[in-house]
Formats: C-alpha cells, structure tokens, sequence
C-alpha cells in the first residue's frame, strides 16, 4: 500500500520569482519576458501580483533554449508578435524564426535558420536528443513529447533528456502503443473531472498506466534503444568535467527542488492515478 503523504499535490500555479528558478532563468530576464506578455499570468492575487501555472513556466523555458541557442530577445517577441496568440507555442515559433533570422545584417544565423527550416521544433531539443528524433520528421513528433523532453532537458539535464527520447522513438515504431499513449492522455483528461481521488476510475487508469509503461520498456529493449543510451550516457560521463561531492550534492539538490516546485494543472485523481502507477502490479 503506497502511503501519498508521501506524494502532495504538485501547485497549480507559483509566483514569478519561484517560476523564474524553476525554468532556470535569472528573476529580471523572467519579468521583463512577463512584461512583454511572455508569458502571460495564468492568475493574479489579491494585490495583483501575477502567478503562473504548467504551460508558462515551460515558456519560460523554451524562452531560455532559443536565447541559449543564440535568438535574441527582439528577434522571439517579433515572432510572437506575428504569430499573435499561437506565439505562445514553441512549433509556432520555431517555424516562424527562421524567416526573422534571415534578417540579421550579417550570417550569424544562417545556420540556426537552416536548421529550424529543416527540423522544425526539433530544433529547440539539445542536440544530441535533436539529433536522435531527426529521422521522425517536423511533424513526427507529438507536442506532449516535444514539451516533456523540454522540461526534462530544462529540470533534469540532457542525459536524462536522452533516456526520455526513447519514449517518442518507441511510439513512432508501435503504431499500438502509440495509440494506447493517446488512450491514456484521455483517461487522465476525464480524471481531471472528477472531485473524488477514490473513484475507481483513478485506480484503473493508474492499472493501465503501468501496464502501458511496461510493454513500452519491453518494446524499447526490442528495438535496441537501451543499447543506444548507455553508450550516449558512458561517452557523456567519460566527457563529463569532474566535480566534487559537495557540488554534485548541491545541485542534486537544486534539481530536486525546482522539480517539486514545477505545477501542473492535476486534480487530485488525476495525481493520485500517477502515484498509483508506480506501485501498481497486477
């Protein structure tokens, strides 16, 4: 029996301050991005003070892999400008970039706007998970995938980044498992309805979460992809600058908690199907 006290509801929305740290930008950057409407508050308090919820932080976040990718500021709010309410979208953007990049009075970014015509979204992964996913195609990649990967990346690293990508991978190859994904984006979707976290809707749903996580892995071993990602992952440590104990614990820490910081917009069913999926065997 898994104790959920355990497990608390993740927030439904936070504070600028708090979603500047969780998509890892500096607090001044955030606002003025917030003060150009990207993003604009999910909610304000009482004395007007914005909050915000899942879909901006993670514009928060494709927001800083565009900069880090070298796109400036000017050049993403003319985009966004554009494209109007659907510049909020990170497949929006990516598609509407290049053109804007074209534009720079010398070629400084002609082989970032090269790259955006030919993968798309893609493009805003690292490179090496970018890379990996590229035989899928602009369109072969669904948005929840393109958007986990990014949160990955952003809370958790590349490596890790990397391993998620099997996900995507699996699903382009498993036209069943692909659909049963889609069977559950549903279910959870339904859960978000529902006012009691004991209807047994929440307990089946979590049932067919875990058996969809299990034929994905035993699919993934089929496929070879476990092989893939321990060689990415021996090259990636072998390459990796050495730290200390106390540095490696620090942000071990850091992580962990911009990753329990992160909100999502869960009902309590819904999160309880997700913590009952870990523990759910038969």
């Amino acid at each position: 029996m898994v104790d959920l006290s355990l497990f608390p509801l993740p927030p439904r929305t936070i504070g600028l301050q708090d979603a500047a740290f969780v998509a890892d930008v500096p607090y001044d950057r955030a606002r003025a991005w917030h003060e150009i409407g990207l993003p604009a508050a999910a909610a304000h308090d009482e004395h007007g003070e914005p909050f915000f919820g899942h879909r901006e932080v993670v514009t928060l976040m494709w927001l800083a892999r565009m900069n880090h990718m070298g796109v400036t500021d000017t050049e993403i709010h003319t985009a966004t400008t554009a494209l109007g309410a659907a510049g909020t979208t990170p497949t929006a953007v990516a598609t509407a970039l290049p053109d804007i990049l074209d534009h720079r009075p010398d070629d400084t970014a002609s082989d970032l706007a090269d790259r955006l015509r030919t993968m798309g979204p893609l493009a805003l992964l690292p490179t090496p998970v970018a890379d990996r996913l590229t035989h899928l195609g602009p369109d072969g990649l669904r948005p929840a995938d393109l958007e986990d990967l990014l949160v990955t990346d952003s809370l958790q690293g590349t490596a890790l980044a990397f391993v998620r990508s099997d996900i995507p991978l699996t699903l382009a190859a498993d036209p069943a498992l692909r659909a049963g994904a889609e069977e559950i984006e549903a279910a959870e979707a339904a859960l978000d309805l529902l006012e009691d976290p004991e209807h047994p809707d929440v307990t089946a749903t979590a049932r067919l979460m875990a058996h969809h996580t299990e034929a994905l892995a035993q699919a993934t071993a089929r496929l070879g992809l476990d092989t893939e990602v321990e060689a990415y992952l021996d090259a990636a440590c072998a390459s990796a600058p050495e730290k200390t104990e106390a540095q490696r614990q620090a942000e071990n820490e850091r992580d962990a908690e911009r990753t329990t910081k992160m909100p999502y917009p869960f009902s309590a069913a819904r999160w309880r199907a997700h913590v009952l999926s870990f523990t759910t065997t038969d």
